[in-house]
């Protein structure tokens, strides 16, 4: 589907992860120029030269979103590259796995500085950035189903990928700073949407790595969740890409303050 993103210069944040790197990829494809954000640069910087793509395509930009001078100076930078942005997809975000019994203060900051303060600083610079420009523009950020219900803990049994009290806390506050800049950040131009998916399937490693003990998702995990699930399964990455592809193009420019929830039905009962 051609989603009329071609030119359009998109900042994405998290972009080493499996959903960045999957709408970075898509990104390109649809003729737009991406710069692409995170700490971690290992996968991103394979698909760049898997892809052969050169500096007018993609620029990856390496930064811990949880520190406010190394975002500034990353729109420092853009702005002595003349970018003209046109969309900034917040995509970045941590969790923890420990019960929450055994909760460290270290881990609780870590997500709440992460998902909601590092969220914070992108779309406070972005909207700084574009306050002079007459273009319009479009912030989308990416949430969680579990910032709208609590998560089902029995059906993490072979993983220890549990879901946090934390985490959801943190996705419900993306839901609601959405709102909040839908509202605030409209009269410059800018109207933001967010996305709340529900577990997406990761085929790179389903049953772990016995040497390192780092489980990603069990097969008795995947068998709960699909029973949970309506649809009886987890997203494939693309399901999930093609929402922010919709909210970002020109077909969703009435489109203001909305959550899209692509869940499969999980949070429908």
């Amino acid at each position: 589907m051609n989603y009329k993103l071609e030119n359009k210069t998109v900042l994405v944040t998290g972009a080493n992860g499996q959903l960045g790197l999957s709408l970075v990829d898509n990104l390109v494809k649809q003729s737009a120029k991406v710069i692409a954000t995170d700490i971690k640069s290992d996968n991103i910087l394979r698909l760049i030269k898997k892809r052969n793509w050169n500096n007018k395509k993609i620029l990856f930009l390496k930064c811990d979103l949880q520190e406010e001078k190394q975002v500034k100076k990353l729109f420092k930078s853009l702005k002595s590259k003349v970018v003209s942005l046109d969309a900034l997809v917040c995509n970045a975000g941590v969790a923890v796995f420990e019960h929450f019994l055994e909760r460290k203060t270290s881990s609780f900051d870590k997500v709440v500085n992460v998902n909601i303060r590092g969220l914070f600083y992108f779309i406070r610079e972005f909207i700084k950035y574009k306050k002079t420009s007459k273009k319009k523009s479009v912030i989308v950020n990416v949430a969680s189903h579990y910032g709208l219900v609590a998560p089902d803990l029995s059906i993490y049994t072979d993983t220890r990928r549990m879901s946090s009290e934390v985490y959801g806390a943190s996705k419900a506050a993306i839901i609601q700073m959405t709102r909040y800049f839908a509202v605030n950040a409209v009269k410059y131009g800018v109207r933001t949407n967010s996305i709340s998916p529900g577990g997406i399937k990761d085929d790179e490693n389903p049953l772990g790595n016995k040497a390192t003990q780092k489980v990603k998702q069990g097969l008795n995990f995947r068998k709960r969740y699909n029973d949970r699930c309506p649809m009886r399964r987890l997203a494939n990455v693309q399901e999930v890409v093609d929402p922010i592809l919709f909210l970002l193009s020109p077909a969703a420019s009435y489109i203001n303050g909305h959550n899209i929830v692509v869940d499969g039905g999980y949070t429908a009962w």
